[in-house]
């Protein structure tokens, strides 16, 4: 599987994450918030793995592992198989985010939201 997409950082989102739902971003932080997007965009080293697996109910075939709850059961009543997707921005980004906490927490906070967005 090929992913060609560009990470872009969604700040409308992230600056609804910090309480601005329906009001004007003002100026600082909308800069504060470009200057993250691109700190992130450069530490981003993007990792997937995924695997597809037979299902038996909740229990996928083959492994030990059988997916817990009423929801899950109902979402997947009917299926014969699941895939299971892992994705990672990279230990980069996790390592820029410690090293701002060491500094200054709100850019590290900052730094987390945006890279969760």
């Amino acid at each position: 599987m090929n992913f060609e997409t560009v990470l872009a950082v969604n700040q409308p989102e992230v600056a609804a994450m910090l309480g601005f739902k329906n009001q004007a971003i003002n100026a600082q932080t909308e800069e504060m918030l470009a200057g993250v997007a691109l700190q992130l965009q450069a530490a981003v080293t993007p990792r997937w793995v995924y695997r597809q697996f037979g299902l038996q109910g909740t229990q996928l075939v083959g492994t030990g592992v059988k997916l817990p709850g009423n929801d899950i059961a109902a979402h997947l009543a009917g299926c014969s198989a699941c895939i299971l997707l892992a994705v990672t921005l990279g230990t980069g980004v996790e390592q820029m985010i410690r090293a701002a906490g060491a500094g200054a927490m709100s850019q590290a906070v900052l730094l987390d939201m945006s890279a969760s967005v």
